[in-house]
């Protein structure tokens, strides 16, 4: 667990397994770097430049935490219990006011995913759970990137 004021980094070639992130802890996975068996961020931030697969997951406990994407395109992780006070950053994703987001629901009810678009670019999230598309938000970031939050 990475709990208050702790850091882990994950650098190339190197991979994290089933870690915690507690509130005012800070977890990097740069660039070569993976997770493999899930992530739980409890009220920290999760900073994602390597890649999660899709037989992962990324399950938010509690409500603060922040995952923050750098490579939308080496994501494939499913994500559980995005509610109130959790942020999903896209910094490699311009906000502008042309920006679009919709949720498409899967068959059985229970997942579904998440498309924002703005212009050529577009990134495609999968969530486990009770959403639609107005359970999100879209605001610019610090540094002109796009944040999901939820509504």
């Amino acid at each position: 667990m990475v709990g208050s004021g702790g850091v882990e980094a994950v650098f190339s070639g190197g991979i994290d397994q089933f870690s915690v992130i507690g509130s005012g802890g800070m977890e990097f996975v740069y660039s070569g770097g993976s997770v493999e068996g899930g992530l739980t961020i409890s009220g920290g931030t999760a900073v994602l430049s390597g890649s999660m697969g899709a037989d992962t997951a990324v399950t938010f406990a509690g409500s603060g935490g922040e995952l923050v994407l750098s490579d939308t395109s080496s994501f494939a992780a499913v994500i559980s219990g995005f509610g109130t006070g959790d942020l999903i950053g896209l910094s490699n994703f311009g906000f502008g006011s042309g920006e679009t987001l919709s949720f498409t629901e899967a068959a059985g009810g229970t997942s579904g995913t998440l498309t924002i678009a703005n212009g050529n670019a577009q990134a495609m999230l999968t969530f486990t759970g009770d959403y639609t598309t107005s359970s999100f938000t879209l605001a610019a970031d610090q540094t002109g990137g796009t944040v999901v939050k939820f509504a």
